[in-house]
Parts: structure tokens; C-alpha cells; sequence
């Protein structure tokens, strides 16, 4: 029986803990930014900031120190001052220590140096009996779960010592396939059959198999996923092969097998819309906790903007590509299982970024058709006059049925000239159209319609430019003869409608461009980046 303990004493450890956490506050800061001059003076002071805890989380310096994926030089010189084999006893108040951090943080960089001076930590569990590689798979950061695996299998002798775990045997062998195959890394998952094949039939008591997992994994089959021709001619192609597996796991018709509909949810967080790029510390951590209503990140990122962010960029199709940018962001530190998450509501995070978006939705589709149609009209008529003078050619033909001009220079212009704006003109004509006739669900708006639009005003400025080459090339055809100085004023007057042209629509195709290409919300910004 754990010994009892009175409350005065827990009293007095808080109090203690308050004391140290001010008087290492100092230290935390230079830990975070970098400060290596700083720290090191501090830890000749005190050698015991080493290996105390620093915060509340019961974090040491080399918690701190990982927490900063920019601290590798830092890191790097903090480990020289760490004995190597006290490494498995800096840990925080759940048994984490500095591998399992790394794991959680996706730190790769500071796994490496860990592992490097004691490959030891790969095999140690923290409090929830979880090894770092566990921890890494769990949270679908696949860069640092590959090193970890690639790591393991190298040092997997260790794991045979009394009071190390073997992330290949028994329950952990089968979370760690089971975990992979929802985490989407199917390819991962399939070497780890290959290798570890009684992975596919060992029972775990309270755990699903990996084929339940995989029977989770809809847009996996091409059943649950529409694919165009040339994805379904590439599905064709895919090689598959039978693994040995228990013969009540086995399903003949893999396309339309019935799949489970069970609750895979679990709780994530509250958050706060911080730009996510500028979170170096702690930054996954964020990811696991939700609001009185369920909503997890990725639910508070599904909401509609304030119109104040909103009007940063112009135009509803802009702006619903902004949000749908935003929206992709978070997703990308969000695991598998937390994008599904569903709320108090029973939605999802896509299904509320939907529904608060319809409007602005609706809105960005009749922007994109009033812009896509006038343009469809000034493309239709280029095509009407360029395709005329090109079969009524200037000075006419010859008995022979020849241009009569068709050695000349200036003709060999107008030709190519009247060639490439009718092409390019053609062209504009059926993006315009197909954007008129797309089906503008929200995904739309993030590339495919943008691309259109641009790709659109490109070819039907070459367009506009190549037809007044082409006229400029036919007035000096029928009265520039031996008079060169009439090509100032046509080139002038040719420029005339160009600049307008450019002028005028120049600022939609930048704001096009920027916003679909540029970096937008997410640009490098470096000299403000969060660290706590």
C-alpha cells in the first residue's frame, strides 16, 4: 500500500514547485530563444538545472530545449552536458522523456541526436506503458515514425533487456500496424506485414484488427472514391498481393465489402486561430483538446472569418479560397482521426465548413460566371475577326491562288500573328466556358476554378496583343509601302489598346496569381514566431 501522505505535504510540494518555475523562468526563456551563452552561464551557476524540473509539466531543459524545432544547435550543446546514460531519467511528470517529447513534436532532428547518444530511449514506455514510436505513428507524424522505425529494427537487441519493450511483439506490434493503416500510410503499413506477418492475426483483447482498420480506410478503394480515366487506368495497374491471414478475416469482394460504422471519435482540443506557421513550440500539442462543444481545431478553423479578414483579399471566389487555404492549413497538423472528429452536432469539420461557407460559396460561383461570361464574349469576338482575316488575306491572292504578299515580311508577321491569336483566343473561349459550366463545390475554388481564370486572362491577353500585331501588320502591308516612317504611328496606336488591356485587368490576374501561388496568409514570417 502507497503510504499515506497529508495534505499540508501536498501543499507544501505546489508551493515548492511555484518557487522553482519563478526562479527558472529566466532560464526557460533563453532555453526557448535560443540563448546558448545565457543558459550555459546559468548552468555553470547551478548545476542542477540540468536535470530539474522546470514547469509545472514537469518539463527539464532537455524538454524545453526540443520543444523549439530551431534549437538544434542549442539542443546539440546541451546534450554534450548531459551525462548519456541519465538520459532515460529526465523525464516530465508522465514519463516522457526527451525521445518521446521529440515524438510527440515531430521533431526528427532532436530524435536523431537522442538516438545517437542513447539508442536506449527507443525501448523505454512512458507513464501510458507507450514507446516514443508508438507516440509518433499515433500522432501521424510519419518523417520522425519512419526514422524511429528505421532506428528500431537496428537496435532492436536492446529491447531484450529485462525493463525494455519490443515495439514488434505481441499488443505493440499490432497498435503499431494498426495505427499506421489509420494514419493513411498504407505503403509503410504493407512493409511492416511483409515483415512481421503474424501481425495480421494476432488477437489483442479490446483492440480491432488491422483489417477493421483498413476496412476504415474508404477513399483507399475505388468504390468509395470517383477517379477520373486516367486514375482508374492507373488503379488498373496497381499490383496486388494476397497476404496469409486468418480465413475469417478474409473478404472475397474487397470493392464493396461491407464496412463498420463505429465511432472512431475521440476528443480533441479548444484552440486558438494563431497562424500556425508561427507556433514553434509545443506546436502538436494543440491538437488534443476541445471546447464545451466538441469542436476541435479543426471545427473553429471551419468557421467563417470576420469580414474585417475577409475584405484582405478581393472578390467572394478570392475570399472562399482563402478560407478553403486556411482550412487545409490546420489540417495538415490535425491526425486522421480528429479531421473526422465530429462535435455536440454530430459534424465534422468539413460538414461545418460547409455550412458556414454556403453563402459565400453561392456568392464566389456567381463572381466567377459574371467574370468568366464577359470574358467568353470578348474571346468569341477575336475569334470572329481574326478567323476572317486570315481567309480574306491582305492584297488578296494571286490567278495561282497564292497571297500576293506572301514573301514579304510584314505578311509572314500578320499570318503568325493572326494564327497565334486565334488559338489562343479558342483557347480562352473554352476555359471561360468550362468555368461557366463547372460544378463549384467548395474544393473547386482552391485550384481548379483559380486556374482557369488565369490561365484564361493569359491566353486571351496573348490573344488581344497577336491580333493588333496582326492588323498593325496590315496596315503597313497596304500603306506602308516605302514609307517606314508609318510604323510609328501604328506601333503607337497599337499600344494603345494593349496597355489598356493590361492596365485594366493586370491587377485581377496579380490578385489571381498571388493568391493561388503566393504565400499568401502563410508567408515566412520569422521575426515574431512563438516559443511558448
Amino acid at each position: 500500500m502507497a503510504p499515506f501522505i497529508h495534505k499540508s505535504q501536498y501543499i507544501n510540494h505546489f508551493i515548492w514547485q511555484i518557487l522553482d518555475e519563478e526562479e527558472y523562468a529566466p532560464l526557460c526563456r533563453a532555453i526557448q530563444m535560443g540563448d546558448w551563452e545565457k543558459a550555459r552561464e546559468f548552468f555553470d551557476h547551478d548545476e542542477d538545472a540540468l536535470t530539474d524540473v522546470l514547469n509545472i509539466r514537469g518539463h527539464r531543459a532537455l524538454h524545453v530545449a526540443i520543444g523549439n524545432p530551431e534549437n538544434d544547435g542549442f539542443l546539440e550543446s546541451l546534450l554534450e552536458r548531459i551525462r548519456v546514460e541519465s538520459l532515460p531519467t529526465l523525464v516530465n511528470h508522465k514519463q516522457q522523456n526527451g525521445l518521446h517529447y521529440a515524438a510527440i513534436l515531430d521533431n526528427t532532428m532532436a530524435a536523431k541526436k537522442l538516438v545517437d547518444k542513447n539508442p536506449r530511449l527507443l525501448f523505454i514506455v512512458d507513464y501510458q506503458n507507450f514507446l516514443p514510436i508508438q507516440i509518433a505513428i499515433f500522432n501521424s507524424h510519419k518523417t520522425t515514425f519512419l526514422y524511429l522505425l528505421q532506428v528500431c529494427k537496428e537496435h532492436i537487441w536492446l529491447s531484450q533487456t529485462n525493463g525494455y519493450h519490443n515495439p514488434f511483439e505481441g499488443e505493440k506490434g499490432v497498435s503499431l500496424l494498426c495505427y499506421t493503416i489509420l494514419s493513411g500510410f498504407l505503403d509503410v503499413a504493407y512493409e511492416l506485414l511483409k515483415g512481421y506477418r503474424e501481425f495480421a492475426s494476432t488477437k489483442v483483447p479490446g483492440m480491432k484488427p488491422p483489417l477493421w482498420c483498413i476496412a476504415q480506410m474508404r477513399d483507399a478503394y475505388r468504390s468509395a472514391k470517383p477517379y477520373n480515366f486516367y486514375q482508374r487506368f492507373v488503379y488498373s495497374y496497381v499490383p496486388t498481393k494476397a497476404c496469409d491471414i486468418d480465413d475469417k478475416y478474409k473478404i472475397r469482394d474487397t470493392e464493396n465489402q461491407y464496412t463498420y460504422k463505429e465511432n472512431l471519435l475521440t476528443k480533441c482540443m479548444k484552440s486558438y486561430l494563431y497562424p500556425v506557421h508561427e507556433v514553434t513550440q509545443d506546436k502538436y500539442l494543440h491538437n488534443v483538446r476541445v471546447d464545451k462543444d466538441e469542436n476541435n481545431l479543426l471545427h473553429l478553423a471551419g468557421q467563417l472569418a470576420p469580414t474585417d479578414k475577409l475584405n484582405m483579399v478581393t472578390g467572394a471566389a478570392l475570399q472562399m479560397q482563402r478560407e478553403l487555404q486556411w482550412f487545409q492549413e490546420v489540417s495538415k497538423f490535425m491526425r486522421p482521426k480528429e479531421q473526422e472528429a465530429k462535435n455536440r452536432k454530430q459534424e465534422t469539420p468539413i460538414m461545418v465548413f460547409k455550412k458556414v461557407h454556403e453563402d459565400l460559396r453561392q456568392k464566389g460561383e456567381e463572381w466567377m460566371k459574371k467574370t468568366a461570361d464577359s470574358y467568353t464574349i470578348i474571346a468569341a469576338l477575336i475569334i470572329t475577326i481574326v478567323f476572317a482575316a486570315v481567309i480574306t488575306v491582305p492584297g488578296g491572292n494571286n490567278e495561282t491562288g497564292k497571297a500576293t504578299f506572301e514573301t514579304k515580311f510584314s505578311f509572314i508577321i500578320f499570318v503568325i500573328s493572326d494564327a497565334i491569336s486565334l488559338f489562343t483566343s479558342t483557347t480562352s473561349l473554352l476555359l471561360f466556358l468550362s468555368i461557366l459550366t463547372a460544378r463549384y463545390a467548395e474544393d473547386d475554388f482552391l485550384y481548379r476554378l483559380p486556374n482557369r481564370l488565369i490561365i484564361g486572362l493569359v491566353m486571351l491577353f496573348m490573344s488581344v496583343t497577336s491580333m493588333m500585331i496582326a492588323f498593325s501588320a496590315t496596315l503597313y502591308i497596304m500603306f506602308g509601302r516605302q514609307k517606314s516612317w508609318i510604323l510609328i504611328p501604328i506601333a503607337a496606336l497599337t499600344c494603345l489598346p494593349i496597355a489598356s488591356f493590361v492596365t485594366l485587368q493586370l491587377p485581377l490576374l496579380v490578385d489571381l496569381i498571388s493568391s493561388t501561388y503566393g504565400h499568401g496568409i502563410f508567408g515566412k514570417r520569422s521575426e515574431s514566431r512563438i516559443t511558448s
